[in-house]
């Protein structure tokens, strides 16, 4: 009975060792596996920074194209508004250019008229002149002929 239990106690004891092996073992295993956790969970850490400094990022990005785009859109509508002004002075510029060609040829006209008529009133002036001179030479040659 005694070599039965000597035994059973070596079999069991063999066993407990086997046992406290298979626990150290599982763990060091434990101990590797929470060190992995550990490592993990800093990593997700590390990347939900990145993803929020990325969101930011994109956040800020967003606005900064939104605002280029309302004062590209500004721009555009400046220009179209400075191209509508510049083709309207244009036009009244060339209005303006229509009225003065117009009323230069009218002053050329009036000029040329004013030249032919002191042409004739010259040459009315010469004849009077020759007149005149043909009244004094009659009085002088016919003194009794009246002229008037």
């Amino acid at each position: 009975d005694f070599s039965r239990l000597h035994r059973t106690t070596n079999i069991q004891q063999t066993q407990i060792a086997k046992h406290k092996s298979l626990a150290e073992e599982s763990n060091r295993k434990c101990e590797g596996l929470l060190q992995q956790v550990t490592a993990l969970q800093k990593e997700i850490e590390a990347l939900k920074r990145t993803q929020k400094q990325a969101a930011t990022n994109h956040g800020a990005t967003e606005v900064r194209l939104n605002r280029a785009l309302e004062e590209a859109e500004r721009y555009k509508m400046e220009l179209n508004k400075i191209k509508h002004n510049s083709k309207e002075a244009a036009t009244q510029e060339q209005q303006k250019m229509e009225l003065l060609k117009a009323e230069n040829k009218k002053l050329e006209k009036q000029k040329t008229e004013l030249m032919a008529g002191f042409k004739k009133q010259l040459q009315l002036i010469d004849i009077l002149k020759r007149q005149k001179v043909m009244q004094a030479g009659a009085l002088y040659i016919y003194p009794h002929w009246n002229f008037n």
